[in-house]
């Protein structure tokens, strides 16, 4: 699922977001199974606004790093590479 940040969010949110997550597991829901952990993939990709790019080629950005986060063991923040002008 994609969520989009917007203008003042950066690494530092999308880590305390990933972090919430992983502290706080989904509860028993009376079932008698114990509380089930989760994890968070979230990949970042950023633009300058004196050179904006289009909106899916910032989307694929950050759909890429998302999907470097996963690769590499979940529950990761990957801040997509710089796209140069």
């Amino acid at each position: 699922m994609g969520v989009p940040f917007f203008r003042g969010t950066g690494p530092r949110d999308a880590e305390q977001l990933r972090s919430r997550f992983e502290r706080e597991p989904l509860p028993d829901d009376g079932s008698g199974h114990p509380p089930v952990p989760l994890t968070v993939s979230i990949g970042i990709a950023s633009q300058i606004p004196e050179s904006p790019e289009a909106l899916d080629t910032l989307l694929t950005r950050a759909d890429d790093a998302m999907s470097t986060a996963k690769r590499h063991g979940r529950n990761k923040v990957v801040l997509a590479p710089s796209q140069r002008y």
